[in-house]
């Protein structure tokens, strides 16, 4: 059986591969430049490239992405998830229809269950949330809204040594805004998406204020697809000594309500309206209150001390039918007949990262960072079977009720030694340490005290025989901790595992960038990662969204790219990458395919900044493919693949700017979201989504 399923994916390849010629910033700058590099332009040859000794990830050997500001505003997105969609080879798919709340990232293959594939921070604070109601480190940070955004940083595979835990494959940190002028937004969209939002930045002497408050309000193109988000978002900085002190305290609070997903064949029928809610999520819905706060130094130049401290709460719940086995209908008289699955989450966290970058013996051919970072969790996750939306607090009829207390501390050194000016090498090393306490109250005999660590290499090599040449290679390791469901289970008759060690991951690529004449950069590279004792949903045949281990499984891939700065004000951009995810040692003969993981991905994108009279204008318009996604291991299910084509332009006019965008996908069957749960299910999403915007400017 084979399913056509075109589906909405993400926006705006331009900005990743744009980020492809953005290079670091070499000398010492502003106060506040090393928690934000501005996004230089600069076209063919005298793009530094990957030679300068800097801890940016722009220095790194292999393919690595910085999104700046200007491309950021010009992608056509109100979640901060779909930001990503424009980098090369990473897809963005739901979770679960009955929330906003921890998408899937795919990075190289790895189709990972709310992003706990990947090692994500924002500002050097870690989003993984471990031992979490959904996954084991899982990401979450659709609070924060674009406009926040100063900076995205992109590291495809596990070769930096800054980052520990689920750093598998690749790391991703956002760096937020710490000024803006001030302004008031108002935004609209189709299917009742209303949001409003309004800056408050200015200078005083050397004092930077920034406050941004944000409200979301979505009816969604599906019944019973509301969602609300409120974000407080404060920031304030000032110089210290040599460097600048950035505090920041934010609050996000969201909520939703439910759906189902729906059966491709229901829908392709005509039995079942695409824009239906199931007749069991009647009282599906989510809810999350979310706040941190942090304490971020940096230095003035680059090198120095840069330390961050922080502390945060996240509280969630979770009330779905989703992930029950599609039915016909359920009882009419009895809308609750269909049960639905709940989780209650609670969670305090505190953490610090220090990390001193220096230029010692030779500072024209050597630069050193080492540091340390950690992070203290305490949490509670209580799941089990909601009847008509009510929890059932009896503990004996859950089936989860653990409280994990958790602590990882890690020390790290990375160093770079330009050995020729043709010849860079970088190498890193990072030792960590997980203490996990888990209390099982459904299964007491299960609990218990695990400790592991462990040690992980990187080595990487530049080569540029010739100036518009550059080779590269790099291996490295990676991990993740033991999950507490894996040290604990949740079944009668288990022990606690406490020989359990960490999963790791070992990871290689090589690649070739061209930096030709006439603004024209082609770079393409192989890769191949080993996974040992990988989770992943969709190996229980009794229920295809429960996370299991698969055990060892492998990937090998290609990436190839282009970027055209044809003028000063037109840039073109397009991308394929390939990869073939199997499972080593199956059981079945044949059934060793990595489910959901695409065989290639296209993207092509096209933007332009110009002005016409008094307006400013920019327009900016991607077009992406993801190809066939098996969604049984044996290869008997495959879903097609999905197309989606989007464009966004904006007009400036002295305080006043206004924005206009389209989404547009071409098939009745589409979805971020196909899965075979029996039948085969999907979320379905508008083929034509228009949204605007007015932003007007005090300053």
């Amino acid at each position: 059986m084979k399913i056509k399923c075109l589906a909405r994916i993400g926006a705006g390849p331009l900005a990743a591969l744009a980020a492809l010629s953005t290079p670091v910033q070499v000398a010492a700058a502003a106060a506040n430049e090393a928690t934000q590099l501005p996004e230089v332009k600069v076209a063919g040859l005298r793009d530094p490239g990957k030679m300068v000794l800097t801890d940016k990830v722009e220095g790194l050997p292999g393919q690595t992405y910085v999104i700046g500001r200007e491309t950021l505003d010009a992608l056509p997105f109100s979640d901060a998830t779909d930001l990503l969609r424009q980098t090369p080879g990473i897809t963005i798919g739901p979770s679960s229809p009955t929330a906003d709340i921890g998408d899937d990232i795919s990075i190289r293959g790895f189709s990972s269950f709310h992003g706990a594939d990947a090692a994500v921070f924002i500002d050097g604070v870690p989003v993984n949330s471990p031992n979490g109601p959904n996954r084991h480190g899982a990401v979450d940070f659709n609070w924060l809204t674009p406009d926040l955004i100063e900076r995205i940083e992109v590291i495809k595979g596990p070769f930096s040594a800054l980052y520990g835990n689920y750093n598998l494959s690749g790391a991703i940190n956002i760096v937020t805004k710490s000024r803006d002028k001030s302004s008031a937004t108002a935004r609209a969209g189709s299917y009742g998406n209303y949001s409003g939002g309004a800056v408050y930045g200015r200078d005083f002497q050397g004092v930077t204020p920034f406050i941004a408050f944000d409200y979301l309000d979505r009816d969604g193109y599906r019944d019973r697809a509301r969602y609300k988000r409120v974000n407080s978002f404060n920031k304030i900085s000032f110089p210290v000594l040599d460097g600048t002190l950035a505090l920041r305290f934010n609050a996000s609070f969201r909520d939703s309500t439910g759906n189902g997903f729906l059966s491709v064949d229901d829908v392709e029928s005509g039995a079942v309206d695409r824009r239906s809610a199931t007749a069991g999520s009647i009282f599906d819905r989510s809810s999350n209150d979310y706040y941190t706060f942090v304490a971020n130094y940096v230095p003035k130049g680059l090198t120095g001390l840069s330390a961050t401290v922080y502390a945060g709460r996240d509280e969630f719940s979770f009330f779905d039918t989703a992930f029950n086995t599609p039915t016909a209908s359920p009882d009419p008289a009895d809308p609750g007949f269909e049960p639905t699955s709940f989780s209650t989450a609670e969670r305090n966290y505190a953490g610090w990262r220090v990390q001193q970058s220096l230029t010692p013996f030779w500072p024209e051919r050597v630069f050193l960072t080492v540091g340390s970072d950690g992070q203290f969790d305490d949490g509670t996750v209580i799941g089990g079977t909601a009847v008509e939306g009510e929890v059932d607090d009896v503990v004996a009829n859950q089936s989860r009720n653990q409280r994990s207390e958790s602590i990882q501390a890690g020390v790290f050194a990375q160093g770079q030694v330009l050995l020729h000016p043709t010849f860079k090498l970088v190498g890193g090393l990072r030792w960590d340490y997980i203490g996990t306490r888990v209390i099982n109250n459904v299964f007491a005999d299960n609990s218990g005290q695990h400790d592991q660590s462990t040690l992980t290499p990187k080595i990487g090599a530049v080569f540029t025989p010739i100036r518009p040449i550059e080779l590269f290679a790099n291996y490295g390791g990676g991990f993740r901790s033991a999950a507490a469901t894996e040290l604990s289970q949740n079944r009668a008759g288990a022990t606690f595992n406490d020989s359990l060690g960490v999963a790791k991951l070992d990871s290689a690529d090589a690649g070739v960038v061209l930096r030709l004449p006439l603004g024209l950069k082609v770079s393409g590279d192989v890769f191949t990662t080993t996974t040992r004792r990988e989770l992943r949903r969709g190996a229980n045949a009794n229920n295809s969204f429960e996370v299991v281990n698969v055990g060892e499984t492998r990937r090998d891939g290609y990436e190839l790219s282009i970027e055209w700065q044809v003028l000063e004000s037109v840039r073109l951009q397009a991308s394929h990458v390939g990869v073939e995810a199997n499972l080593k040692d199956v059981a079945v003969a044949g059934a060793d395919r990595v489910i959901t993981v695409p065989d290639d991905t296209q993207t092509v994108s096209a933007s332009w900044f110009g002005a016409v009279g008094v307006y400013k204008l920019n327009a900016d318009f991607f077009g992406q493919r993801v190809g066939r996604r098996p969604l049984a291991a044996d290869g008997s299910v495959y879903d097609d693949g999905y197309i989606r084509y989007g464009a966004k332009g904006r007009a400036t006019r002295g305080r006043i700017s206004a924005t206009l965008g389209v989404d547009y996908f071409p098939e009745r069957l589409g979805s971020d979201f196909v899965f075979l749960n029996g039948p085969v299910i999907f979320d379905p999403q508008p083929r034509l989504n228009v949204s605007g915007s007015i932003r007007y400017s005090f300053d």
